[in-house]
């Protein structure tokens, strides 16, 4: 009697453990899933990086002191006002003289309104101690002429569009 009773209870115990192992494996098989969603969802709903930003981005990898970050900032920055000015020029060249007139107008006021932004930031981080505010002001301005640049980039786009 106590051998039958022994063994029925070994059996239950060994079906809650299958069915245990049933579960984890589920769960297991689960979240594989949902993270092989989610990487798939990632890399469709999100642009390409730019290589400018691809650049920057592994510069600061490689070395992320505060120096080397605002070193690679500063050149981010420098190579950003580079595709402004390419982007702005070709813009240029695909309108009609009496529309670069508008174009040019427009740029004259974001580079107005863009000097009057770094003003602001340099007194606004004038005010904080610590280095981390110096690349936090370079990201700043990086960010602003970034911008600037991919928004005229979209105007050309819809120009060349067929």
């Amino acid at each position: 009697m106590k051998k039958t009773v022994l063994a029925a209870a070994g059996n239950r115990i060994v079906d809650r453990v299958r069915s245990m192992r049933i579960r984890i494996l589920f769960l297991v098989f689960l979240m594989m899933a949902l993270q092989a969603a989610d990487a798939a969802v990632q890399s469709s709903s999100s642009p390409a990086k730019h290589p400018i930003d691809k650049w920057l981005s592994d510069c600061m990898d490689k070395d992320p002191s505060t120096q080397g970050m605002l070193r690679c900032l500063e050149e981010g920055y420098t190579r950003w006002d580079a595709e402004l000015n390419r982007v702005y020029k070709e813009l240029m060249s695909r309108l009609a003289p009496e529309e670069q007139g508008t174009l040019r107008e427009a740029q004259k006021a974001w580079l107005k309104q863009r000097d009057e932004t770094f003003k602001l930031l340099r007194m606004i981080y004038a005010k904080k101690d610590g280095t981390m505010f110096l690349t936090m002001q370079s990201a700043d301005r990086v960010e602003i002429v970034q911008k600037r640049a991919l928004e005229l980039a979209s105007y050309l786009d819809i120009l060349i569009m067929e």
